[in-house]
């Protein structure tokens, strides 16, 4: 396996994100980590793409650049965080739409979508598909959005644990998990962000990576998930997208996350351009 080579930090004092393309032909994860300085919290997203051939490629990143777009917008305006990531989720959905409409041998291509705004107040997200978002507090790993695929019951109704119960195609979308108060945050604590093939991992082999390599930093522990998982070099082993960011680990720095980050310039991996419709 090898890693994709369009991936790239997105960096900041306690934030990284990379990926590995695995055993496929094609990179089909986008995601994106952006500081915003309204209103004071980081905004990461997400997606994994499906569709076949390049389809899956195109609906993650048409997702990701459309829910970065229209999320940031209403939180600088002074949205809600929960209405502005129902905003980014249906400026996705009507993004995927409208791609497909221009580009006809693309239609049916979808992508799962996990959006979190990570701040001062704590973490709110909004979620769609099995892309897994967890928190790791005292060697804990907890997942805290809702999987929507069949995995764990896969083996009752004979079907491939990936099928998907939901998930960003352009047309209705039958499950969003999207919380109205936010999960509260403590130093120390570690956020995960990661497409589904980080699954390849248990999940209380990735709590003991994450806690063995946090100490040494964000960069560290993505790097530490990317290695084992292709150190396993599973049989179709999918693309495997991750972003970790590390709350401030003294007492008190948890409510100055906003001036710990503030001036810092916005960061984020660059997506291929994208064929017109």
């Amino acid at each position: 396996m090898t890693a994709a080579p369009e991936a790239m930090p997105v960096s900041g004092p306690s934030v990284w994100g990379s990926a590995v393309v695995g055993r496929r032909a094609n990179q089909e994860d986008a995601y994106r980590a952006e500081y915003l300085a309204e209103p004071g919290a980081w905004l990461l997203v997400m997606c994994d793409g499906m569709g076949g051939h390049a389809a899956g490629a195109v609906a993650s990143q048409v997702a990701c650049e459309s829910f970065r777009d229209a999320c940031a917008a209403a939180l600088e305006g002074g949205v809600p965080p929960p209405r502005a990531l129902d905003a980014g989720l249906a400026a996705a959905n009507a993004g995927v739409a409208a791609y497909q409409k221009g580009a006809p041998e693309t239609r049916g291509m979808g992508t799962t979508l996990v959006g979190a705004l990570v701040g001062p107040r704590g973490v709110w997200w909004i979620s769609v598909g099995d892309s897994p978002l967890w928190l790791l507090r005292g060697g804990r790993l907890e997942r805290l959005n809702e999987d929507h695929s069949l995995r764990g019951i896969e083996a009752e109704i004979n079907v491939s644990r990936n099928v998907l119960q939901s998930a960003v195609t352009g047309g209705d979308i039958a499950m969003v998990d999207a919380p109205e108060a936010p999960r509260d945050l403590s130093p120390g604590d570690i956020v995960v962000l990661a497409s589904d093939g980080v699954l390849t991992l248990e999940e209380d082999e990735i709590a003991a990576l994450v806690a063995d390599a946090a100490p040494r930093g964000a960069q560290e522990t993505v790097k530490t998930l990317l290695a084992e998982v292709m150190r396993r070099d599973a049989p179709h082993q999918d693309n495997c997208s991750i972003i970790v960011l590390a709350v401030p680990g003294r007492p008190g720095l948890i409510d100055r996350m906003r001036r710990m980050f503030a001036g810092l310039a916005a960061a984020a991996l660059p997506l291929a351009a994208l064929p017109p419709p």
